[in-house]
């Protein structure tokens, strides 16, 4: 059996190209990039269940890549529209990649610390971390598992420190908790990442 193109995943590449699309068509205004990268630590359960209880050898690793831009503004209020493209691996359970349209907004204060709020629409592609098996004429054949499909909402709270007003350097730290659905499955991102931003 042939697969057949995932719609999810269509409209979400329709959605990452209208999200950035505003940037050519407002080339009058001043725009900054910025480029992240994240290392996650996933949990299925619900926000915040997983914090007091952190235990090194519990970490299901990941890692993100984040491409963000956003029109320079006054203000305290920020707004970027950013793709994201991750990936973790959960022992005994699953490992998944997934792309993602996470804009942020942002509360910036002193030019220095930053409260963000980053809501989320994605697809995702799940695949087991272990062998797979079948009925068949009787018995339990192995077989090679294509993963799973998976519409993924999300959202996240977090906070950053912009190095800048402290360094000179363009960069940030930040933290952010995140929770996500892969049917039918709650899900949460503790995520730590630095922050590029360039013109």
């Amino acid at each position: 059996m042939h697969n057949q193109p995932q719609p999810t995943l269509l409209l979400l590449f329709l959605l990452c190209t209208c999200g950035l699309a505003p940037k050519s068509l407002c080339a009058q205004k001043e725009f900054t990039s910025s480029l992240s990268l994240s290392l996650l630590d996933e949990h299925v359960g619900l926000p915040l269940q997983h914090l007091d209880v952190f235990d090194p050898d519990e970490v299901n690793p990941g890692f993100a890549i984040t491409f963000e831009s956003s029109r320079q503004r006054p203000g305290v209020y920020q707004f970027s529209r950013a793709i994201e493209i991750g990936y973790y691996y959960h022992e005994d359970n699953e490992q998944a990649v997934y792309l993602a349209l996470k804009p942020r907004v942002r509360f910036v204060f002193a030019d220095l610390i930053d409260l963000h709020f980053v809501p989320g629409l994605g697809y995702a592609r799940t695949f087991p971390t272990g062998p797979s098996y079948r009925p068949e004429n009787g018995t339990f054949t192995e077989f090679r598992n294509t993963g799973k499909s998976h519409f993924m909402p999300s959202f996240g709270v977090g906070v950053g420190l912009q190095l800048r007003q402290l360094t000179g350097v363009p960069l940030t730290v930040f933290a952010r908790h995140e929770s996500f659905v892969l049917f039918p499955s709650a899900h949460t991102f503790t995520r730590l990442g630095l922050s590029f931003s360039f013109q």
